[in-house]
């Protein structure tokens, strides 16, 4: 029996007909197109221009790597080399600078025609171990989805690049994307320890609607801005991992504004100035502000509590660095602790209360109105205040705020609520008292003394400078003022005001005594 006969017996003894051997076999080489791919690797030292179509640079008599599934690798070079695309190839993987291909650290640079990224049932790769930064001036395009791999930066330039099948970061390295309309129409994986980098640098809005996945325990993806304008992202950050927001330049002050439905469970990592409208964009773990951090801008109508987040849960704030936190016009609370070795400052036109046991190195009250609403309100007893120009700081009843050094500048407030069984200091400052000026106290009352009553407003432990205080209008009539420079000691004296019966009888027994004295 010769070959040819014995391989029809076999098939015949399996019953299994040749058609449908035939057809099976087809099937299994189309879906394991990629595991059967050629490889190829780029010469640069072979003859003729660096240009795709070029058969000698690949080791070719003739054609060039192309067809969905191909593996292409650009090895390690010594100088910076750019490679023309003169022609619009499909390849399935692309490495660019392996181990042990090639030598040196140098930049590749892809211009001119369009890449497409097809790797069959998986995912196209780009695994960038160059040494150096990817240039992809050239379109890439894939409706695939497609994984970026490596420890360097990609840097993908041309706006007409697109990933419409979705994208997985896992590089260590960054991902430079000059618009957002590369991956508008991709949902975004990201479990990298690089950054996802939006924007060309320039002024304007650049907008970003695809949804993140953040994925590790106990990680923070980077989502950056790389524009002077305003970076928006629109979509809804999900996952594991926490997020960090920053810029690549902290001289610039662009703003990154959060509006998606944010449910991530990790760290919110925050090093530039955002812009929230909702406690939903802040995600669900602590947060966190830290390198470069500048502003955190409430926007119309918010009145979001960031030390607990959209469960309601309490969480951890941590001001690592001076953070100015700009409510706007908006009333806001801060129910619990915000602690760091960082300046809160508060701006806006609104009412900040902070109720929690925080533990700051500086407050700063920039405009309008702070109400200290524990002990340790303002940072506690090693914060240094400042009040600017025109600004008010309001104690509530039951309070003895304590900080290290108060500094007050013109048209500044002091506000306290009383009450009639409240023994100490209501404000203690542990250092010095810095300001020379005329300062405003306004009193209101939890409940009025029936007698007269004296508080200790004010204690300064350390330097009390020549200062004056005078009462505001609407306490003018319920008691006087005791300023002691030399102690350091400010006291309200309250004087209750006469009942209406009381009244009534002083009127009655003056009646009497005219009466008396005209002999009646």
């Amino acid at each position: 029996m010769n070959a040819s006969s014995r391989i029809f017996a076999r098939f015949g003894a399996c019953r299994i007909p040749m058609f449908r051997w035939f057809v099976l076999s087809s099937v299994f080489l189309l879906s394991n197109a990629a595991a059967f791919a050629q490889t190829y690797t780029f010469n640069p030292a072979a003859e003729g221009s660096n240009s795709w179509s070029n058969p000698a640079k690949w080791g070719l008599e003739s054609g060039y790597p192309n067809g969905a599934g191909t593996v292409v690798i650009l090895p390690k070079i010594s100088a910076a080399t750019t490679l023309s695309l003169d022609v619009s190839p499909t390849i399935g993987v692309l490495y660019l600078g392996p181990s042990g291909v090639g030598s040196g650290s140098q930049a590749w640079r892809l211009m001119s025609s369009t890449l497409e990224l097809d790797n069959g049932d998986a995912p196209a790769i780009i695994n960038n171990t160059s040494g150096a930064n990817a240039n992809f001036g050239s379109p890439i395009t894939s409706s695939k989805p497609v994984v970026l791999q490596g420890v360097y930066n990609n840097l993908f330039r041309n706006t007409n690049s697109r990933f419409t099948g979705g994208l997985i970061i896992e590089s260590s390295g960054s991902q430079y994307f000059y618009s957002t309309a590369i991956v508008n129409q991709s949902d975004i994986t990201h479990k990298g320890t690089g950054n996802a980098i939006f924007g060309n640098g320039n002024p304007g809005v650049v907008t970003l609607d695809s949804n993140f996945e953040v994925q590790g325990d106990n990680a923070r993806r980077g989502i950056l801005s790389h524009t002077s304008g305003t970076l928006v992202l629109n979509g809804n950050i999900t996952g594991t991992a926490g997020v960090k927001l920053g810029t690549t330049d902290a001289n610039r002050g662009e703003i990154t504004v959060l509006n998606g439905n944010n449910t991530y469970s990790g760290v919110t990592q925050i090093e530039t100035n955002i812009r929230f409208s909702s406690i939903n964009n802040l995600g669900l773990g602590a947060i966190e502000f830290s390198t470069n951090s500048r502003r955190l801008i409430y926007s119309d109508g918010n009145t979001a509590d960031i030390t607990q987040n959209a469960l309601g849960e309490a969480r951890s704030v941590i001001l690592n660095v001076a953070t100015t936190f700009d409510i706007g016009n908006n009333n806001v609370t801060y129910a619990n602790s915000i602690t760091g070795a960082g300046r809160f400052v508060k701006a806006g036109g609104g009412t900040l209360v902070l109720e929690g046991n925080n533990s700051f190195a500086n407050f700063t009250l920039s405009s309008a109105t702070v109400v200290a609403g524990h002990n340790n309100a303002l940072g506690g007893s090693n914060s240094s205040v400042t009040l600017e120009e025109n600004t008010t700081l309001s104690i509530r009843s039951g309070v003895n705020l304590s900080v290290k050094d108060l500094s007050l500048a013109s048209g500044a407030t002091l506000s306290f609520e009383l009450q009639a069984d409240f023994v100490g200091a209501l404000l203690t400052v542990n250092g010095d008292q810095i300001g020379n000026g005329t300062y405003t106290i306004d009193i209101s009352f939890a409940d009025f003394p029936s007698s007269p009553t004296e508080w200790t407003l004010l204690t300064v432990k350390g330097t009390a400078e020549a200062s004056s205080f005078v009462l505001g209008e609407s306490t003018l009539p319920y008691g006087s003022l005791h300023w002691d420079q030399a102690t350091g000691s400010l006291t309200f004296m309250a004087v209750p005001e006469p009942s209406v019966s009381g009244l009534a009888l002083m009127g009655l027994g003056f009646a009497q005594w005219r009466l008396r004295r005209r002999g009646c």
